[in-house]
């Protein structure tokens, strides 16, 4: 039924993708993210709850990605240049171990708490986040770590696009899935 509302928030972004169809690529990804997002609310049991301050949220999201993504559409960039190749492959290695122990990590922390914490809702409302803390040893100090270190994967988006630029396919894919690493929590 909640398709049916956010029907006309899909016809308006096929209109704008399809008012410039061969340089608007970005509508297209942020329309497929949506339609992917909204169906497969059903395998979490979640359903939109459509408010204004919700359809709000919405355009703000889409915006947010459609300025992050379109300016590489516009841009006049040609390549990226790496003066210090020793120094980058040092600092990429470096930061992939990190990110990567911290997609493990909000993975293990997504699970515990899905699995320990059934309405999150509540949960946060009786602040018994305490009861979770001393069941589980060291879980206050993996979360703490988990939530200061989770801006780090937004130093991987460059990496991404310097690998994709230099049409590295694989190389940029793990960038992105680590860049993304954050968003797990």
């Amino acid at each position: 039924m909640n398709f049916v509302f956010m029907l006309p928030f899909y016809v308006i972004l096929f209109w704008l993708y399809n008012t410039n169809r061969p340089k608007n690529k970005v509508f297209l990804g942020l329309i497929l993210l949506q339609l992917f997002s909204h169906s497969s609310l059903f395998l979490v049991g979640k359903s939109i709850d459509l408010t204004f301050k919700t359809i709000l949220n919405i355009a703000f999201v889409n915006l947010n990605l459609f300025l992050i993504i379109s300016i590489w559409n516009h841009s006049k960039i040609k390549g990226f240049y790496v003066s210090n190749k020793r120094f980058f492959i040092f600092f990429k290695k470096q930061l992939y171990r990190i990110l990567s122990f911290n997609l493990f990590l909000n993975i293990g922390i997504l699970i515990i708490v899905t699995i320990l914490i059934p309405d999150i809702a509540s949960f946060k409302a009786e602040k018994s986040f305490k009861k979770l803390y001393e069941n589980i040893p060291y879980f206050a100090n993996m979360f703490r770590y988990a939530f200061v270190s989770q801006n780090l994967g937004y130093i991987a988006i460059p990496i991404f696009y310097y690998h994709l630029s230099r049409s590295e396919k694989r190389r940029s894919t793990i960038a992105l899935v680590l860049a993304c690493s954050s968003l797990v929590q």
